[in-house]
């Protein structure tokens, strides 16, 4: 078999496996979100996940009752 050209060798099929693709043990995508309040209250930092829906990322900016 005679070797491949620089030009044929950058058309060959790409040779991975389901395992090299995708890393199981990596955390799913997350961001930090930043809402900044306009009445001088401190910004609040968010952790939101690639999995957050919206009701959880309000529920996260939502002040909690304190247990007393």
């Amino acid at each position: 078999m005679q070797p491949l050209s620089e030009k044929a060798k950058g058309k060959q099929r790409a040779d991975t496996t389901p395992e090299d693709v995708f890393d199981t043990t990596a955390p799913p995508p997350s961001r930090d979100l930043m809402v900044r309040f306009t009445d001088g209250v401190q910004d609040l930092v968010l952790h939101i996940a690639e999995h957050d829906s919206v009701r959880d990322v309000k529920a996260k900016v939502r002040p909690r009752p304190l247990n007393l």
